[in-house]
């Protein structure tokens, strides 16, 4: 959700020009610094260039770490001597050695993209990024160390004969072997010469595991479990196929499918009601609320009957035990974590599903975590999408040649209104790159025709943008995945949704924002919804706690289920009832 805030990245060129002075900052470049003596943000570590400096392969840069809050971020990739030394600014002509100047240049070619792919032409030279940090105090700048010289791509080496696929372990199945749940499938680690294509079938078998036949369009690694498959049980079949031949093998049988359903709990419509107000002679208007009670003990698990996960985006990696103790007294089995150790081991030991969002780093902890998201939300950075979706599939790719057979999620550009919600895409799936406008997923299919086989479901945001929900772009955005054979029946992961509350007027004119009462009733509508949904695995609720419930000036602080301090707004309970 923070890449939101970015859309106002481009107005950092005119901070130059609002009143702000210059000054100096040992190891973190000229700061433009408010009249008023506010710091910026500085830096505490530099910034870091992740990759291998070969041509051909991608750098990634991560700023740092900085202080301040709301932080946002420009990238200037610089490409230097041998020495690290003489840099020059990419897509710049000329020399900016002033702030305000480089702030100017970097909004106006849209200088953003932490990726940089490398090319032959820079074999022999080193990189550096610089990064510029804004928010409402002022900005600054630094710099990260240089990369290693760019060497030439390896040769490709001789050929030798295709060896044919051969399944070094067997496919195995992850769930609850119940009504309305979901199994996942694994299909095992394989050797064989790459690239290996894989295809997916769910068997219904006798109670002993034996007689078994396929499960008619069951043909994803994900599958739901129904009526028919009570009394039943399943396996998971993998056939791997090469230039030299195909190979087929099966998963263990799950135990016997048993009938159970839960009843989810109705929530009152939305209604377009306000606070109650009252006013002092000649004052404003001021809010009023009752205090809500504490958090309700979790209840009991009850698993819906169509087996969508349920779960909320708990940052427990940044906050630590206070963060870690609310997940539990909620009762939340699946989380979304992008820092830190991604508290991997925690979720782990508590039977809670995590799905870490790597930002393209397959190096990431967040790999150790049960689904791996590749990226967040790249529509909202101006990026190239074939070169993105290039990046992409590089990254999925080497993780599945590490072995990595845990779901690869891609992100795709989907929402629950038709609202324009950015200035290079719509709420209908389009994204516009050099004035040429047509679906996301046509973008990455152009970049990159192979990654379909590699990722086993697409992570989407559905938000609202403030307006009453449609399902239109998720439903087009399905029928562009199902006229790609790799991508048919491939699952939506809703990896974000939510709706801010407080004064939109107050808090964000443009009318993201909502009272409490309408942000339940409308995330209990979706989340029902998506559960009657035939092509959604799992639904994340951005997010549990405000960040600043305090804070007047973004409605960005203000989407949680819980108030800062911890008091549950309404949407608490809806959502913990419908948690699975």
């Amino acid at each position: 959700m923070s890449n939101r805030r970015r859309q106002s990245i481009f107005g950092l060129a005119a901070l130059a020009l609002s009143g702000m002075t210059i000054a100096s900052s040992a190891g973190a470049g000229v700061i433009l610094r408010p009249s008023d003596g506010t710091p910026p943000p500085s830096s505490l570590t530099r910034p870091r260039i992740i990759g291998t400096a070969v041509a051909g392969q991608p750098l990634a840069a991560t700023p740092g770490t900085w202080s301040g809050k709301n932080v946002s971020f420009v990238y200037v990739w610089q490409r230097c001597n041998a020495a690290g030394a003489a840099c020059v600014d990419q897509r710049n002509q000329g020399s900016h050695h002033t702030l305000s100047a480089r702030l100017a240049q970097a909004a106006q070619h849209k200088l953003r993209s932490p990726i940089r792919a490398l090319s032959s032409a820079d074999i022999g030279r080193t990189f550096r990024v610089v990064v510029y940090a804004r928010n409402k105090y002022g900005a600054s700048q630094a710099v990260s160390r240089p990369t290693g010289v760019v060497a030439p791509a390896p040769a490709t080496p001789p050929s030798t004969a295709p060896q044919a696929p051969s399944a070094l372990t067997l496919p195995t199945i992850s769930g609850s072997a119940t009504f309305g749940q979901i199994l996942i499938g694994s299909p095992g680690k394989w050797s064989g010469t790459a690239p290996l294509t894989n295809t997916y079938q769910w068997l219904r078998c006798t109670v002993t595991g034996s007689s078994c036949a396929a499960v008619a369009g069951a043909t994803a690694l994900i599958y739901t479990l129904g009526a028919a498959d009570v009394g039943t049980t399943l396996r998971f079949q993998v056939q791997t196929t090469n230039s030299a031949g195909s190979k087929t093998a099966q998963s263990n049988a799950t135990a016997v499918v048993a009938p159970l359903a839960g009843p989810t709990s109705p929530v009152p419509p939305i209604v377009p009601t306000t606070p109650p107000t009252t006013s002092t002679p000649g004052g404003p208007p001021v809010v009023t609320s009752t205090p809500a009670p504490a958090p309700p003990p979790a209840p009991a698990p009850s698993p819906s009957p169509s087996g969508v996960m349920v779960g909320v985006t708990a940052n427990v990696a940044g906050y630590g035990a206070p963060r870690q103790q609310l997940v539990l007294s909620m009762g939340a089995k699946l989380i979304r974590e992008d820092r830190g150790d991604y508290a991997v081991s925690w979720a782990h030991s508590h039977g809670i599903n995590c799905i870490g969002l790597i930002y393209l780093n397959p190096d990431s902890p967040g790999t150790g975590c049960d689904e791996i998201e590749l990226d967040n939300e790249p529509y909202w950075q101006g990026v190239d999408p074939r070169v993105w979706a290039q990046q992409a599939d590089s990254v999925a790719k080497t993780l599945r040649s590490r072995g990595i057979t845990k779901p690869l999620l891609l992100p795709l550009l989907a929402f629950a209104s038709n609202k324009a919600l950015g200035s290079g895409f719509d709420g209908n799936g389009n994204y516009t790159y050099q004035g040429v406008t047509k679906p996301w997923v046509e973008w990455v299919n152009e970049g990159a025709p192979d990654i379909w086989q590699y990722v086993d479901g697409f992570a989407i945001h559905p938000y609202t943008g403030g307006i009453a929900p449609s399902y239109q772009s998720m439903n087009t955005v399905r029928s562009e995945l199902d006229a790609i054979p790799a991508a048919k029946g491939k699952p939506f992961w809703i990896t974000e949704v939510g709706w801010p509350t407080g004064p939109s007027t107050q808090l964000d004119p443009a009318g993201w924002a909502t009272t409490e009462a309408n942000q339940a009733a409308w995330l209990g509508q979706f989340i029902d919804a998506m559960k009657a949904r035939t092509d959604v695995a799992a639904v994340v609720v951005y997010q549990l706690v405000d960040i600043n419930t305090s804070d007047t000036t973004t409605s960005e602080d203000h989407y949680g289920l819980l108030q800062s301090d911890g008091t549950p707004k309404p949407a608490y309970a809806v959502v913990q009832q419908r948690l699975g």
